[in-house]
């Protein structure tokens, strides 16, 4: 857990499949999907595109932000290559409401 500027906690947990629903959610328009999935995923984010996507790269983990209410912010990729160097591939910060603090 992280105690923020704003004096909230937050914390990472894996994505779950019933995660999905925040990232349709989020994900508004073609071009917001683009620049969080380049040209890997198709808009309207559709379900099976993730679980397909997780199957065939099995080294890379999403992870979602919640915050202390344990209501997902964000979500992010980490790309695991070397145990001591994961990488950060994608993040996307939930919701307008959530962006630019």
């Amino acid at each position: 857990m992280v105690k923020s500027k704003m004096n909230s906690t937050m914390f990472l947990r894996l994505y779950q499949e019933s995660d999905f629903i925040f990232l349709q959610n989020w994900i508004s328009d073609p071009e917001l999907l683009f620049q969080f999935a380049g040209s890997d995923w198709s808009f309207p984010l559709q379900f099976e595109e993730i679980k397909k996507y997780q199957q065939a790269n099995r080294n890379k983990q999403f992870y979602m932000l919640c915050n202390e209410n344990e209501k997902p912010i964000a979500c992010g990729e980490l790309i695991l290559g070397d145990a001591a160097s994961p990488r950060l591939g994608r993040l996307l910060v939930g919701g307008a409401e959530n962006r630019g603090k």
